[in-house]
């Protein structure tokens, strides 16, 4: 047993359970030095005890245990990719641990999957992440079922919403845009300019997983992660002024690791950076961080550019999805189609 940190920052404690030695289990303390503190004071408690003669207990079974710590017996036992890993983790850290993250797995009801979709609502997240979310805490608890953690998964009612959602949201428009962007935080205004090169889904998978040392100057693109294709690397085609501020951006911050950073720090998240520009700029209609997505892809298709060729460049699994997402904002192209209809008769006047 000892204290050990993650490539993330996370400090935990190796053990084993009395009578086992094949698998060791892990207990997480966060990060930081309290963290680490803690972590090193757990470790020495449980070796003073194992010098005294005592058996410590499993900690789960000792407090109860909690979904936190299922979720993490969960991770340590599947052989999930890098990416859909941290997606996972990231998941659990921003949402699960503040909604029912530390309860006791066996005092958890359907209420609390409710109140964490009502969370994750008002967030302004996509029926297909909170479908996505939803499942992840179902599955977790059915591992647990499985492999004699729990005698029963409380979410074992719930099923994923089939309601069609609604078509994306129309992108800002170019004085939206400059208003926006005017009033925007350094680390935002990097963060827009990526989102608008490079189209990726600004989230920690994707954009925000971008360092400097995935450039590629030589080919003229960037190396990506998808999240939505098991982290499948491609490399992202770029024009020629993207790498100009690439460079730019190594100028002014020597040693920069991260395209886009915050006080050094790579982030996890700029919704309230956005909401803030967005407010001082005087808009108040739905306009989400996702939409400059959205004016990337519709962009290139006003402009002509080969549907297939958009679809790889956005990520999709096919090009039939990039039409259901956003044909219907180009209203001009359909205009331009109905005028190259042959119009043989006519009603005499």
């Amino acid at each position: 047993m000892s204290a050990h940190r993650t490539a993330d920052g996370r400090w935990y404690v190796k053990y084993y359970l009395p009578g086992q030695r094949t698998r060791p289990r892990k207990k997480y303390f966060g990060r930081g030095p309290e963290a680490k503190l803690s972590a090193e004071q757990w470790d020495l408690e449980r070796k003073k005890a194992k010098r005294r003669g005592w058996s410590p207990p499993d900690p789960d079974q000792a407090a109860g245990l909690t979904f936190l710590a299922l979720a993490q017996h969960y991770l340590n036992s599947r052989p999930l990719s890098l990416k859909n890993g941290k997606s996972i983790e990231y998941f659990l850290n921003a949402h699960v641990v503040p909604a029912f993250g530390r309860k006791p797995v066996t005092a958890l009801t359907m209420q609390d999957l409710d109140a964490l979709d009502s969370r994750l609502q008002e967030q302004g997240r996509s029926m297909a992440t909170r479908n996505r979310y939803r499942d992840y805490c179902k599955g977790i608890c059915s591992w647990g079922v499985r492999h004699d953690r729990l005698k029963f998964n409380p979410f074992e009612k719930y099923r994923s919403e089939k309601k069609r959602e609604a078509k994306a949201a129309p992108p800002p428009s170019e004085d939206e845009l400059r208003a926006i962007w005017a009033r925007a935080a350094p680390h935002l205004k990097v963060a827009l300019w990526a989102i608008a090169h490079l189209g990726l889904r600004p989230g920690p998978t994707e954009l925000f997983a971008v360092r400097i040392a995935d450039v590629d100057f030589d080919q003229c693109g960037v190396w990506v992660q998808r999240s939505k294709t098991h982290g499948q690397r491609v490399l992202q085609p770029v024009l020629p002024s993207f790498l100009e501020g690439v460079k730019s951006l190594q100028a002014a911050h020597t040693g920069r690791t991260w395209l886009i950073e915050y006080r050094g720090q790579p982030v996890q998240q700029i919704r309230r950076a956005w909401a803030h520009a967005k407010k001082a700029a005087g808009i108040t209609r739905k306009l989400p961080l996702y939409s400059l997505r959205h004016l990337y892809a519709t962009s290139m298709l006003r402009a002509g550019a080969d549907l297939k060729a958009v679809s790889e460049l956005m990520g999709h699994s096919s090009p039939r999805m990039t039409l259901e997402v956003y044909y219907h904002l180009l209203d001009e192209q359909k205009r331009q189609a109905l005028e190259k209809l042959p119009q043989p008769l006519a009603l005499e006047k």
